[in-house]
């Protein structure tokens, strides 16, 4: 029995075993393998003509199986067409449809800039488009200067008027169709004056007046403004007294005539920034120069209604640029110039116009002066006042009412007597 399975079984194993090496065998047959490669690229090469033909598009490639059998083929067909050079191909002709595309825009994006000509057209106001040349030349120039500085709506109109040279008809018409808020104007206008100098309330509001803004523009603007009066004060405190030379007094007077108030006033003399002593000095030098000549005396006189401190006053006269010397000689000459004076008359009349002794000497000195001369000369006129004159007569006159030295007065009678006779 065993021997009888043992030979089913070997039987059975040899049955199995041809069934199986039959299936390899038909699997992959030798004889067809290189016949069905060639087939293949056969049609693979009528595939590659055609699609050269057919604008280079490419088929997809058939199975992974195929694929995998193709190195063969490659090696074998070198001179087929490189598939590869197709995407670039069919990326130009791509490439070449956005431009297409993209002219397109511009063709579609002029219709909005005609239609937006269209609309700008009709967004112009009715009144423009009536408008006169001459009405919308004045409207443009005054959109101009409304643009670029600050105007009160008849300033506005007198700017066009009298200095650009428009019709005065357009340019109220122009003004008259300007969107404008008039009391920023108003507003801008006093800041910028502000800007540019000191104002007091007053001040302000006059110049506000002048530019042709109305009064609850100008009430506005005041209320409004950057100003800040107590520092406005200072400002036109300083400006006023480097101006004039000014006083304390003649300061804080100037600034309550021009509209601060009595505590503003106070704080803008406080805070000029004004040295009172050099200020002192340079009004002695004023004085000194205006009414050239003069003495020292009189120079002192002018501090005494000025609130000056005692101080400041003897600086300044310590300091004032002037010789009181020379002073006094140029007095002296304008004496003798205007009178036959004799040299005791000009002695007085420096002395009683305040010269001091020093400065009277020195003129008397430095004159220069013939005093006979002067005696003569005032000889002349008396004979010629009096033609019954005698020599007592005159010799008295000229002792006892010109002040010449007897010598002198004896001089004037014998010039008249002998030397010109009369």
């Amino acid at each position: 029995m065993k021997r009888i399975l043992l030979i089913l079984i070997l039987g059975t194993a040899l049955i199995l075993s041809a069934c199986t090496g039959g299936k390899e065998e038909s699997g992959k047959p030798e004889g067809t393998g290189n016949d069905s490669k060639f087939a293949q690229t056969s049609t693979t090469s009528q595939d590659s003509q055609k699609e050269e033909s057919n604008s280079q598009t490419s088929q997809s490639e058939s199975s992974s199986g195929e694929e995998s059998s193709k190195p063969e083929e490659s090696s074998s067909h070198s001179n087929l067409p490189d598939p590869s050079s197709k995407p670039e191909e069919s990326s130009k002709t791509e490439s070449s449809k956005p431009e297409e595309s993209s002219s397109k825009p511009e063709e579609s994006s002029s219709k909005p800039e005609e239609s937006s000509k269209e609309e700008s057209s009709d967004d112009i106001p009715v009144w423009l488009k009536e408008a006169t040349e001459s009405q919308i030349k004045t409207y443009y120039a005054a959109m101009v200067r409304y643009t670029n500085d600050y105007y009160s709506y008849q300033g506005l109109i007198d700017s066009l008027y009298y200095y650009d040279g428009y019709d005065y008809d357009d340019a109220e018409w122009a003004v008259g169709h300007i969107v404008a808020d008039w009391y920023s104007e108003a507003l801008g206008y006093a800041n910028y004056q502000l800007n540019n100098s000191s104002y007091s309330p007053l001040t302000l509001r006059d110049d506000l007046d002048i530019a042709g803004f109305k009064e609850d523009e100008i009430d506005y603007a005041l209320e409004n403004c950057t100003a800040d009066w107590d520092q406005e004060a200072a400002e036109a405190a300083g400006d006023y007294a480097r101006q004039t030379v000014g006083s304390r007094r003649e300061v804080h007077d100037f600034l309550i005539n021009i509209g601060f108030d009595e505590s503003q006033a106070n704080y803008g003399l406080a805070n000029c920034g004004i040295d009172w002593y050099e200020q002192a000095v340079t009004y002695a030098n004023k004085y000194a120069y205006m009414h050239s000549p003069v003495p020292l005396y009189s120079v002192k006189m002018q501090f005494l209604d000025g609130d000056w401190e005692s101080e400041e006053i003897e600086y300044a006269l310590a300091n004032v640029n002037a010789d009181f010397n020379e002073m006094a000689l140029e007095r002296a000459h304008e004496i003798t110039d205007d009178y036959n004076a004799s040299e005791e008359f000009v002695r007085y009349a420096l002395m009683n116009e305040m010269y001091v002794g020093e400065e009277i000497e020195y003129a008397i000195a430095n004159i220069g002066i013939e005093w006979n001369l002067e005696a003569a000369a005032e000889a002349v006129w008396y004979v010629e006042a009096n033609p019954s004159w005698t020599h007592d007569e005159l010799r008295a006159h000229l002792i006892n009412d010109a002040w010449f030295t007897e010598e002198q007065a004896d001089y004037g009678c014998y010039y008249v007597e002998v030397i010109d006779p009369h």
